[in-house]
């Protein structure tokens, strides 16, 4: 089981034995590369982790080896031409994921995030994998 920790962009693996009864939990990953780590979605056909990076505007894909891969990153938009604002859920559909933005910089500390302030509601972004 992976959980993880928002604020900290960091993940975590529980392991369990064949009674189902927690063996240890650990740092699965913890990588400069994410800031933050909302929404994970295991992908078990590429045995890869998804995660939406609400803070940096990112979505990275974590390998079972806890490598992470930058799939797509933007800076500060309105997300009006699909680009990425403010990630939160992914969802895999095929070989596509569909991010739900949460365009919520009223929320977010000064600084904490790269968005500024909050557009329309451009909700839905893809990514091709």
């Amino acid at each position: 089981m992976y959980t993880s920790i928002m604020e900290d962009g960091v993940i975590y693996k529980t392991s369990f034995d064949e009674d189902g009864k927690i063996t240890g939990t650990k740092m699965f990953t913890d990588s400069k590369k994410m800031v933050s780590s909302d929404g994970i979605l295991w992908d078990s056909s590429r045995q890869k982790l998804y995660v939406a990076d609400i803070l940096n505007n990112a979505v990275h894909s974590v390998g079972t080896d806890a490598s992470v891969e930058t799939l797509h990153q933007n800076a500060d938009t309105s997300g009006a031409d699909g680009s990425l604002d403010q990630p939160v859920v992914l969802l895999l559909r095929d070989d596509q994921l569909i991010v739900v933005n949460m365009d919520i910089a009223w929320i977010t500390p000064k600084g904490a995030a790269l968005n500024t302030e909050v557009e329309a509601p451009f909700n839905l972004s893809v990514i091709d994998l």
